[in-house]
């Protein structure tokens, strides 16, 4: 089984910048575009608002910091988690990853 998060992209800035940035993958015989490690931390983060994130996406976006240490583009998450009003959480994943 296969667990696939989707966002909808909204009309802003950032999400333009998402789908610039999307890869190609596969899931067995199946090619798919995929948002970025940064692009799926973002959007986790920016998902719930509120400055609250569910526990299930919170873990999610601890996993990805974790698994993608020093290969994640910091001054792209840094840039537009300011642009998302998401900063405080970032900084605090961080910490925490």
């Amino acid at each position: 089984m296969v667990k696939i998060d989707v966002f909808v992209a909204k009309s802003r800035p950032y999400d333009a910048s998402a789908l610039v940035r999307r890869v190609r993958g596969r899931i067995e015989d199946l090619g798919i575009d995929a948002a970025t490690p940064e692009d799926v931390v973002l959007s986790k983060l920016k998902y719930q608002g509120g400055g609250r994130v569910s526990e299930r996406q919170w873990g999610d976006v601890l996993g990805l910091l974790r698994i993608h240490r020093g290969a994640l583009d910091l001054t792209y998450l840094r840039r537009w988690a300011a642009d998302l009003a998401v900063t405080d959480l970032l900084d605090r994943a961080l910490a925490e990853a």
